[in-house]
């Protein structure tokens, strides 16, 4: 009896591996595709030499994508990027919509200055989710997202992303808003600094300070704008200096977001 349940067991472990080396690849989701050529088809993003469609990428493995724009600005928000980006359609409607009607009114408001860069860390990067080697791609690996660790404004300040020097209270803190995702001890926030001296350049505005109210306005528009948005506390360490942003589609109907 022993002998044959070896022998069932060493035939059930041949089983699992050659299932394992038959595995299928992993693949694109389809919707991918889809939204890219939809988005295209329904010209949502007016070319310009600011702004073109460029070769498709494809790969390694499931990274790329079919229709990458090849960005140095945005038309509509007139804001250049400081150093140019591949991204998706629909990642380009995102940014450019966001930028026009959130951040750009936010910034005339808050600061008597229009912005005229957005700062990046980049768009297309084929890894895995937060740099490890297991679990789901990032969104990066699709060129459908986009870091972004501050804007220039016209007048030459520069509001940015940051970590504290000292702490204060976090301008992405509610009380009542646990579920979002946002800073609740104030650890990543910056103090706006002084002005400058002997003709030095303007300062940086980043957390902090008159810089809150600003912050609090362009994090809920990313929001409503984009299905993740991710940025100083949300939890996982490593969005500190940057807002993620992307337009991924979570839970089974695609709708779901995620703002923390």
């Amino acid at each position: 009896m022993a002998g044959f349940l070896s022998r069932v067991s060493a035939l059930l472990f041949v089983a699992i591996a050659l299932a394992a080396c038959g595995r299928a690849p992993e693949q694109r989701a389809e919707w991918r595709g889809q939204a890219e050529r939809e988005c295209v088809r329904n010209a949502r993003v007016a070319m310009s030499p600011q702004i073109r469609v460029t070769r498709p990428i494809e790969g390694p493995g499931v990274c790329g994508l079919e229709l990458p724009h090849r960005v140095e600005a945005f038309t509509r928000a007139g804001t250049r990027v400081s150093t140019p980006v591949v991204m998706t359609c629909p990642m380009v409607v995102a940014m450019d919509g966001w930028l026009t009607e959130v951040v750009q009114p936010a910034a005339v408001d808050h600061f008597g200055s229009p912005v005229v860069e957005v700062m990046t860390a980049g768009t297309y990067n084929c890894r895995r989710m937060l740099n490890r080697s297991y679990g789901p791609m990032s969104e990066h690996s699709y060129a459908n997202a986009m870091d972004v660790t501050g804007f220039v404004l016209a007048d030459g300040r520069r509001i940015r992303v940051g970590r504290a020097s000292a702490p204060s209270p976090s301008p992405w803190f509610w009380q009542n808003e646990r579920t979002m995702g946002v800073s609740r001890d104030g650890w990543f926030d910056l103090m706006q600094t002084g002005p400058g001296e002997d003709a030095a350049a303007p300062p940086d505005i980043t957390f902090g300070g008159d810089a809150k109210p600003f912050w609090r306005h362009v994090r809920n528009g990313a929001c409503n704008t984009f299905s993740t948005t991710l940025g100083p506390g949300s939890e996982d360490g490593a969005h500190e200096e940057h807002l993620h942003l992307d337009m991924a589609r979570h839970g089974r109907d695609g709708r779901r977001r995620i703002c923390r």
